[in-house]
């Protein structure tokens, strides 16, 4: 509930100083209540600092219905793929479903929004925009995020009324995307409307490419057209240091902690 905190925290994790710290623990035996979306950040910044050669370990949660939801998850699953870096699992609740680096695979994509909503009744069209959705984030990320030590996590979670998701990326971001695009140009817009109004302008198709090609962005419009649509619900975009809320634009915040990646969260409920 309180994403600025949740942020402070994976920040120090991820900037640890790799070269003193070759293993680290992660201590959540405090911890009274978990998200989907804390969990895979967590893992998000867990599989960069295994990437660059450190061991994590950690210990359980004591409160109960936080250890429930913990290992409901499927984060101990994924754990074990954390430091030997292969493809995550998932349990019948959900969560980490899917690591990705030089590729995207569609197929399993597709098997992971089946099991994630099936018990949603949802239309066909509508598990098939789902693919389409998370396609462009993937896509995004293969092609935008760093060139060494890459990846995208996706992951879900089933509730009774509705499924909630999250996609993170470990890339530059996408405000920071767009300055080594465009400079200049993206650094004087941001002086006179700001870091949340830009990345709003990012996924309403403002920004062309330098060279003339086609939007660099063009995935970006696709995924807020689903969300206008009501395809998802709730949608909310981390990146950089801006959360950006596309139910309620004004309940969007700009971060004092940097986010070094990208995360979309949203849900799809019961019969939509």
């Amino acid at each position: 509930h309180n994403l600025q905190r949740v942020l402070d925290i994976l920040s120090n994790v991820r900037n640890l100083n790799v070269k003193k710290y070759g293993k680290i623990m992660i201590d959540l035996s405090e911890v009274v209540e978990f998200d989907i979306t804390a969990l895979v950040m967590l893992l998000s910044n867990l599989n960069h600092l295994s990437q660059k050669e450190v061991s994590v370990s950690g210990n359980y949660p004591m409160n109960l219905a936080a250890r429930d939801f913990f290992e409901r998850s499927g984060f101990l699953k994924h754990m074990k793929t954390i430091n030997r870096r292969l493809l995550g699992s998932y349990s019948d609740h959900g969560l980490i479903v899917n690591i990705g680096k030089d590729n995207y695979n569609s197929n399993d994509i597709a098997l992971i929004n089946k099991n994630a909503i099936e018990h949603l009744g949802v239309s066909r069209q509508h598990y098939q925009r789902l693919n389409s959705i998370v396609g462009e984030m993937g896509g995004n990320t293969i092609k935008y995020a760093y060139h060494i030590n890459k990846h995208y996590l996706y992951g879900f979670y089933k509730y009774e009324a509705y499924t909630a998701f999250v996609f993170a990326d470990s890339g530059y971001g996408i405000l920071k995307t767009l300055r080594k695009t465009f400079g200049r140009t993206i650094m004087d817009m941001i002086q006179n409307v700001g870091d949340i109004k830009v990345l709003e302008g990012a996924f309403k198709k403002k920004y062309g490419s330098r060279t003339g090609e086609a939007n660099r962005n063009r995935g970006l419009p696709f995924i807020k057209l689903n969300s206008d649509e009501g395809i998802v619900s709730d949608l909310q975009c981390i990146t950089n240091n801006v959360m950006l809320d596309f139910t309620n634009v004004s309940a969007s915040q700009k971060l004092s902690s940097n986010y070094s990646g990208t995360v979309y969260i949203w849900k799809i409920y019961n019969n939509t």
